[in-house]
């Protein structure tokens, strides 16, 4: 869905068939990997701290908020309480 939101010619721009993942086969290996490797490409999404996609892992609110935000409000900054949602650490 969020190749989709992208310009064609950013989906251009960014099209590529590698990524960083060791766990993520490249040249579309699985049904996302071409799509995952645009966003990868396209800096939406960078992976874990150890440098993995971690594909099966369930994805977190936080972590969505994250990716949309990459894209749809580049530079924003959060002046909210970080109280809001029970659900998430402060930091």
């Amino acid at each position: 869905m969020l190749i989709r939101i992208l310009s064609s010619e950013s989906r251009v721009a960014f099209w590529t068939l590698e990524n960083a993942f060791p766990d993520v086969p490249d040249n579309g290996g699985i049904w996302f990997s071409s799509a995952m490797s645009i966003a990868n490409n396209a800096d939406l999404i960078l992976g874990m701290p150890d440098s993995t996609f971690q594909p099966n892992r369930p994805i977190t609110r936080a972590e969505v908020v994250t990716i949309l935000i990459r894209k749809l409000a580049d530079g924003a900054t959060f002046e909210g309480t970080a109280d809001l949602f029970s659900d998430i650490a402060d930091n």
